[in-house]
C-alpha cells in the first residue's frame, strides 16, 4: 500500500501538505542548531577563546534553551501569535549565528541562541498536530518524523 493511499483511507489527505512544511520547518531548524553545536566552539577558539571556555560559552546557550523552549510554548499557548513568535525567534537564531562572527560577542551570541534563537521548537512541532484531525494524528505524525529524519 503506497503512503497516498494510506492518507487517503485514513483522511489524513486533508492537509499532507502543510504536515511536509511542518516537518520541513523541524528539519532546517535542526539543522541550525547543529551548526551552532558543531562550529560554534571553534568559531570561538578562532577569536582566542581557550578550548574549554569556548565549550562552556556554547552550553550556556544549551542549558537556556532548555527552559526557553517550555517558556515559548506557554506564550504561544496563552496569547497567541504562532507565526510572529516563529518569525522573531528564526530571524534572533539568524542574528546570534551571525554575532557569533564578531570578536568578543561570543557569550551574547549563545545568549541570544539559547533565549530567543531555540525557543519554538515545541510550537514548530506541534504545527503538524494541528494540521490533522485527532483520529488521523498518529498516523500523521509518523509521516512527519519519516520526513522530518530524511531531510535534517
Amino acid at each position: 500500500m503506497t503512503c497516498r493511499t494510506r492518507m487517503a483511507q485514513t483522511g489524513c489527505d486533508d492537509h499532507p501538505r502543510l504536515i511536509l512544511c511542518a516537518a520541513a520547518a523541524w528539519g532546517v531548524f535542526n539543522a541550525a542548531y547543529v551548526t551552532y553545536l558543531a562550529f560554534g566552539p571553534k568559531v570561538l577558539e578562532d577569536h582566542g577563546q581557550s578550548a574549554i571556555t569556548a565549550a562552556g560559552i556554547n552550553s550556556i546557550g544549551n542549558w537556556i534553551m532548555t527552559f526557553s523552549g517550555a517558556a515559548c510554548g506557554q506564550i504561544v499557548d496563552r496569547f497567541g501569535g504562532r507565526n510572529i513568535v516563529l518569525g522573531v525567534c528564526m530571524g534572533g537564531a539568524i542574528a546570534a549565528l551571525l554575532l557569533l562572527s564578531l570578536p568578543g560577542a561570543g557569550f551574547g551570541a549563545s545568549m541570544l541562541f539559547g533565549l530567543i534563537g531555540m525557543a519554538p521548537a515545541g510550537v514548530i512541532m506541534a504545527m503538524a498536530g494541528q494540521a490533522m484531525r485527532p483520529q488521523v494524528r498518529a498516523f500523521g505524525m509518523e509521516i512527519f518524523l519519516r520526513f522530518t529524519m530524511r531531510s535534517g
